[in-house]
């Protein structure tokens, strides 16, 4: 059965743990990290410590997975209890429902705002793009607020707490749909930091820009895969909560882009990474993605691999005008008030589960699932766990 992979949309983050059933797909809601395997593999789980004066990420023998060397008192834990899970359809979907008009491969969501094209950190970039597919960060979240691997691949607080070294993963490709810019080095990690920070960019409007600022200074490459900074104020949760996709997130820019094109040109055009690319980008309109992988491969981190080749997140303020679209087939997604998902629910639409914020209401008919919370987070759905029907 051939299945298409999609992204994640995002807006009101959600902090629960739920999953909704693939229907079909035999996939892990948990991520996976390494390097792609020639069949399907169970990889094991890797907890970063968190609040140790020295945490390392070394490799399991046979694995190739990322895990922090063992400590005698951990002070994260993660459990092996089953992750809840909701099906896309209590019963056999109402004839109420009705048969989808979009294009097949392709999800339409509508939402009540969407923001403006911004790719660049001081120039408050939404703080939110890596939970729409494009875009990335240093660590990703598993059972909780555990830093997994993401862009960081490893890292080392110095023995008396004065800074960290950062390992940056190797041969990940900056989105070409802008022009090539080249892989991902430290040198990119470190400016798009200093860009955000208040501390070393005073100009900075970013929304995380003064908490990095009571943080660290300068971040600094040392070489193409490391880079180093001191802490102003330690703080254990440095981490899993100013680095991590839970956090105060800031997003991996290219700093070649920046330097050969110019600042205003970043601002318009989105040069960064990850499971999705940005076709189409109109202000207050809509959001057109494609899938870097539609032509085959997978991504670095095989669960963030898209199951769907496109998805457009069309803007609709009218709360009447989302309802009235997906009740006649035009979207296949919409935010919806509480009262009102309720109805469509009780009609036989599905619910993407999340613990707060608007309800996200899909059509069955098209979507098959829509995983939320593999990263235990996300403000509309995990869009590269959206699952449309064959």
């Amino acid at each position: 059965m051939h299945r298409y992979r999609s992204i994640s949309v995002w807006f009101f983050v959600g902090t629960a743990l739920v999953a909704l059933a693939s229907c079909g797909t035999d996939r892990s809601s948990e991520p996976e990290f390494g390097p792609p395997a020639s069949g399907p593999t169970r990889i094991p789980r890797t907890v970063v410590p968190a609040g140790t004066p020295s945490a390392q990420l070394d490799i399991i023998p046979d694995s190739g997975i990322p895990t922090p060397a063992p400590t005698s008192t951990p002070t994260i834990t993660s459990s092996d209890t089953p992750v809840p899970i909701a099906t896309a359809t209590a019963a056999a979907p109402s004839s109420m429902v009705p048969e989808p008009s979009t294009p097949p491969g392709t999800a339409f969501i509508g939402v009540p705002f969407l923001t403006g094209t911004i790719g660049l950190n001081s120039a408050m970039t939404d703080p939110h793009i890596p939970f729409m597919g494009f875009g990335e960060s240093l660590f990703l979240s598993k059972a909780g607020e555990t830093p997994q691997p993401w862009l960081a691949t490893g890292f080392e607080v110095a023995s008396d707490l004065s800074g960290v070294t950062i390992t940056i993963r190797e041969g990940v490709q900056f989105h070409t749909n802008n022009g090539d810019f080249g892989n991902v080095t430290a040198e990119d990690v470190a400016w798009s930091m200093n860009n955000a920070n208040l501390a070393t960019n005073p100009g900075s409007i970013h929304g995380s820009g003064s908490i990095f600022s009571t943080l660290w200074g300068e971040w600094e490459a040392i070489d193409s895969i490391t880079i180093k900074f001191d802490f102003a104020t330690y703080d254990a949760r440095w981490a899993e909560e100013f680095l991590n996709q839970t956090g105060a997130l800031f997003t991996v820019y290219s700093r070649r882009a920046f330097d050969e094109k110019g600042e205003a040109w970043v601002r318009d055009h989105v040069v960064t990474t990850g499971p999705y690319e940005v076709e189409e980008w109109m202000d207050g309109e809509r959001l057109t993605l494609f899938s870097h992988y539609a032509g085959g491969g997978q991504h670095y981190i095989p669960a963030l691999t898209p199951e769907t080749d496109r998805v457009v997140v069309m803007q609709m303020p009218e709360d009447v005008v989302r309802a009235a679209v997906l009740r006649n087939g035009i979207v296949d997604a919409a935010i919806l008030r509480p009262n009102d998902a309720q109805h469509f629910i009780n009609s036989g639409f599905a619910l993407t589960p999340a613990s707060s914020g608007p309800d996200l209401v899909f059509n069955p008919k098209k979507i098959l699932s829509w995983e939320m919370g593999r990263t235990g987070v996300s403000e509309i759905g995990d869009t590269w766990n959206l699952v449309l029907q064959p």
